[in-house]
Order: C-alpha cells, then structure tokens, then sequence
C-alpha cells in the first residue's frame, strides 16, 4: 500500500469515527458548536465536490454517512448560525476544483508525453 493509500484510508477511518460520534449527540463535542465543528465543517462542505474528484479520496461520498451528512446540513441551514450558508459557496469551490483536475490532467499528459520521447 502506497503512502497516499494509507492516508486516504485514514480519512475515511477518521470520518466512520465522526460518524459515530454524531450518532449519539448533535456536535462533534456534545450538544453546543465548537471549534472542532467549525473547523470539521470547512474540510467537510467541500469533500463531495472537491475532495473527492481532485484528491481521489473516493473510497466514499460524505454523504453516504447518514450522521455526518445530518451533521453537516444542520450546520449549513442553521438559523441559529446563518454564517456558515452565507460564506459557503459551493459554485466557487466546485470551479476551484475542477481547474485543478484539468491542471492535473495536463500535468499527467505532458509527463506521459515527455516518458514516450
């Protein structure tokens, strides 16, 4: 197993234990937002859309795990905190990352082109 397959099973391995976690309380702390959701939520708006194409951490989607996916839309369209949907611009991450695997593309052809010469 590669170094990159190891780390990919280590986020998967770190999401099954948030969605656990989740499965018996609201936040990832207990029943009040901290900075571990906050933090937590950053990387997790973006792995669908992002992380999983452009860093092939696809073994699965975010959200497949019901817990973290609940998790994560109550965060999102929470009144109670309506920062999180108004800094969130899933339009803008998505451009983001599909540049960026164009850009890997590229990279991966002209490697490829230069190894055939």
């Amino acid at each position: 197993m590669t170094a990159d397959e190891e780390n990919v099973r280590g986020v998967f391995k770190a999401m099954d234990q948030m969605d656990k976690i989740l499965s018996s309380q609201k936040y990832l702390a207990g029943d009040r937002l901290t900075e571990a959701d906050i933090r937590a939520y950053t990387t997790a708006a973006r792995f669908d859309v992002a992380y999983h194409g452009a860093f092939k951490c696809n073994i699965r989607l975010l959200r497949s795990y019901p817990n973290l996916n609940r998790w994560l839309k109550s965060i999102y369209w929470s009144e109670e905190y309506p920062e999180f949907k108004a800094t969130t611009n899933f339009d803008a991450v998505c451009a983001l990352f599909v540049r960026l695997i164009i850009v890997q593309e590229r990279i991966l052809q002209s490697t490829f082109l230069t190894l055939q010469c």
